[in-house]
Protein backbone atom coordinates (compact mmCIF):
# COMPACT_ATOMS: atom_id res chain seq x y z
CA UNK A 1 0.00 0.00 0.00
CA UNK A 2 1.38 3.44 -0.70
CA UNK A 3 1.84 5.72 2.14
CA UNK A 4 -0.56 8.98 1.67
CA UNK A 5 0.97 12.50 1.36
CA UNK A 6 -0.32 14.82 3.91
CA UNK A 7 0.11 17.90 1.08
CA UNK A 8 2.69 18.79 -1.12
CA UNK A 9 4.47 22.29 -1.12
CA UNK A 10 5.16 24.51 -4.16
CA UNK A 11 7.95 25.43 -6.26
CA UNK A 12 7.86 29.35 -5.42
CA UNK A 13 9.99 30.64 -8.62
CA UNK A 14 7.48 28.33 -10.67
CA UNK A 15 4.27 29.84 -9.27
CA UNK A 16 5.62 33.38 -9.18
CA UNK A 17 6.25 32.83 -13.03
CA UNK A 18 2.80 31.56 -13.80
CA UNK A 19 0.68 34.29 -11.50
CA UNK A 20 2.76 37.09 -13.43
CA UNK A 21 1.88 35.45 -16.76
CA UNK A 22 -1.42 34.92 -16.21
CA UNK A 23 -2.48 38.14 -14.33
CA UNK A 24 -3.38 36.78 -11.09
CA UNK A 25 -1.16 38.79 -7.86
CA UNK A 26 -0.61 36.36 -4.48
CA UNK A 27 -3.72 37.84 -2.83
CA UNK A 28 -6.12 36.34 -5.61
CA UNK A 29 -4.16 33.20 -5.47
CA UNK A 30 -4.25 33.37 -1.46
CA UNK A 31 -7.85 33.95 -1.20
CA UNK A 32 -8.68 31.41 -3.74
CA UNK A 33 -6.96 29.10 -1.45
CA UNK A 34 -8.87 30.43 2.22
CA UNK A 35 -5.22 31.87 3.15
CA UNK A 36 -4.67 34.99 3.77
CA UNK A 37 -2.30 36.76 1.82
CA UNK A 38 0.71 36.78 4.55
CA UNK A 39 -0.19 32.79 4.68
CA UNK A 40 0.22 32.15 1.04
CA UNK A 41 3.60 33.98 1.30
CA UNK A 42 5.09 32.09 4.40
CA UNK A 43 3.84 28.47 2.59
CA UNK A 44 5.66 29.54 -0.66
CA UNK A 45 8.55 31.00 0.52
CA UNK A 46 9.16 28.31 3.57
CA UNK A 47 8.23 25.52 1.68
CA UNK A 48 4.97 24.52 4.28
CA UNK A 49 2.56 21.81 2.51
CA UNK A 50 -0.43 22.72 1.03
CA UNK A 51 -3.32 20.74 2.22
CA UNK A 52 -5.66 18.34 -0.44
CA UNK A 53 -8.38 21.30 -0.99
CA UNK A 54 -5.83 23.89 -1.66
CA UNK A 55 -3.64 21.27 -4.83
CA UNK A 56 -7.24 20.32 -5.96
CA UNK A 57 -8.35 24.79 -5.86
CA UNK A 58 -4.80 24.75 -7.83
CA UNK A 59 -5.07 21.98 -9.74
CA UNK A 60 -8.24 23.54 -11.03
CA UNK A 61 -7.27 27.44 -11.80
CA UNK A 62 -4.16 26.45 -13.13
CA UNK A 63 -4.99 23.00 -15.13
CA UNK A 64 -3.49 20.24 -14.75
CA UNK A 65 -0.02 20.34 -16.94
CA UNK A 66 0.51 24.26 -15.14
CA UNK A 67 -0.34 22.79 -11.66
CA UNK A 68 2.28 20.18 -12.18
CA UNK A 69 4.83 21.77 -13.38
CA UNK A 70 4.20 24.20 -9.84
CA UNK A 71 4.25 21.23 -7.39
CA UNK A 72 7.18 19.97 -5.44
CA UNK A 73 7.28 16.03 -5.28
CA UNK A 74 9.48 14.68 -2.38
CA UNK A 75 11.03 11.75 -5.48
CA UNK A 76 11.59 12.32 -8.74
CA UNK A 77 10.01 8.31 -8.70
CA UNK A 78 6.75 9.95 -7.66
CA UNK A 79 7.02 12.61 -9.47
CA UNK A 80 7.55 10.44 -12.53
CA UNK A 81 4.76 7.68 -11.22
CA UNK A 82 2.36 10.65 -11.01
CA UNK A 83 3.07 12.14 -14.21
CA UNK A 84 2.22 8.86 -16.34
CA UNK A 85 -1.08 8.06 -14.07
CA UNK A 86 -2.41 11.73 -14.86
CA UNK A 87 -0.89 12.42 -18.47
CA UNK A 88 -0.80 8.34 -19.87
Amino acid sequence: MKPRVEGYSIKTWTMQQWICSNGYTQSHIAKLLGLSTEEFTKKLYEHEKFNEYQVCMLIELMKAQDAFKVLYFPTMKMRRRIYKEVFG
